[in-house]
């Protein structure tokens, strides 16, 4: 899972993590790195191309 990680831009991959395993918000993330439109679609993008890479592992 690891390796899939890092296959994500250090952005993606930072927005994803406090997201999806700390629990923050969107708005919380973007506020505290001053991003103010572009969470949401980074989070989206991010586990979008986490569930294609692990469904290629699977096939």
């Amino acid at each position: 899972m690891q390796e899939l990680l890092y296959k994500l831009s250090i952005v993606d991959r930072q927005y994803l993590l406090l997201n999806v395993i700390w629990g923050y918000t969107s708005r919380e993330i973007a506020d505290a790195f001053n991003d103010t439109a572009a969470v949401t679609k980074r989070i989206q993008r991010a586990k979008k191309k986490m569930k294609g890479n692990i469904q290629n592992l699977i096939v």
